[in-house]
């Protein structure tokens, strides 16, 4: 049975491959991207501004209440708990 600690160590380990690997992704798609933006006449612009508002949308959601969310982390913690048990 692995301690904690070493899960830990690997579940993040495996987030960090994950993040690099659909990073290469993302940059591979790229050249497509900018051969699509160029066929719609889009501009690179035209992203930020969308960017901005979609930022200023989220922003303006309500959050969860602080409670609502420790209850949600600590039942998770059970769990989680329970699996390793």
């Amino acid at each position: 049975m692995l301690s904690l600690v070493s899960r830990a160590d690997l579940l993040t380990g495996k987030f960090l491959v994950d993040n690099y690997q659909q990073a290469l992704d993302i940059l591979a798609g790229e050249p497509a991207l900018y051969e699509s933006m160029k066929a719609l006449k889009y501009k690179e612009s035209m992203f930020h501004t969308w960017l901005e508002e979609e930022r200023a949308y989220l922003q303006s959601l309500p959050t969860d209440p602080l409670q609502e969310t420790l209850e949600m982390e600590y039942y998770s913690c059970l769990v989680e708990l329970n699996e390793l048990e």
